[in-house]
């Protein structure tokens, strides 16, 4: 995601300059946001380093832009979590009252959605609304042997395009997934349903992970769902 531009100018002011005018070898606003947001390739990233240290003009941008960037808070990804018991029956949703149910098998009791205190609602197949950004469902499929399948999916447009960029530089996306901390699967990843194997319980945490070129790797999404006996 590209640096908003005010913050620029904010960089400006703090150089005690109204504007900045550039030399014929300067990088552009947006390759100094990309180069500040790790999102440039390589050979871009490079060039901008090779001139910042002949043109003050350009170090001391980059240099201020980078200051007010540390100091400023980080965008939190978007999250969530998701508590489930394994039942006789299949899958029980604990906190149903704070998720968006898509889909079950078994039409829940209006209580159980509601989270008053009715009679537990289970279910094979549970379709959860995920929280965006290239986690958009989540499904909980019971499995006969009484382990829970998790199938991911979700719209990676908004999160992966970067204007400008050739294809061949597009970032690299996968999906991930944690047990009890323990890395258990990592798949490429491009928005397409993706099937974990079965699971048995524990603390599961699912994340989406972009790795720019020439860039540090970002995880742009998360879910966490506790699976108990």
């Amino acid at each position: 995601m590209n640096r908003p531009f005010d913050l620029i100018s904010s960089a400006f002011a703090n150089q005690g300059r109204a504007d900045f005018t550039p030399c014929a070898q300067c990088p552009t606003d947006e390759a100094v946001a990309g180069f500040l947001d790790h999102a440039l390739s390589a050979t871009e990233t490079r060039a901008i380093e090779d001139h910042s240290l002949e043109c003050a003009a350009t170090h001391q941008l980059i240099t201020s832009l980078a200051d007010l960037g540390a100091s400023a808070p980080a965008t939190a990804k978007p999250g969530l979590r998701i508590r489930a018991r394994l039942a006789e029956r299949g899958i029980a949703l604990l906190n149903a009252i704070d998720l968006t149910v898509r889909g079950l098998t078994a039409e829940p009791a209006l209580g159980a959605i509601r989270g008053d205190g009715a009679s537990e609602t289970t279910s094979e197949l549970v379709r959860i609304s995920g929280p965006g950004a290239g986690l958009d469902e989540i499904e909980l499929q019971a499995q006969a042997d009484g382990t829970v399948r998790f199938v991911v999916s979700g719209d990676m447009s908004a999160a992966t395009s970067k204007p400008g960029a050739a294809s061949s530089e597009s970032p690299r996306t996968s999906v991930v997934l944690e047990v009890d901390g323990m890395l258990r699967e990592k798949r490429p990843y491009s928005g397409g349903r993706v099937t974990f194997a079965p699971l048995a319980g524990g603390d599961c945490r699912i994340t989406v992970l972009r790795r720019p070129p020439g860039g540090p790797t970002v995880e742009i999404s998360e879910a966490r769902i506790e699976l108990c006996a």
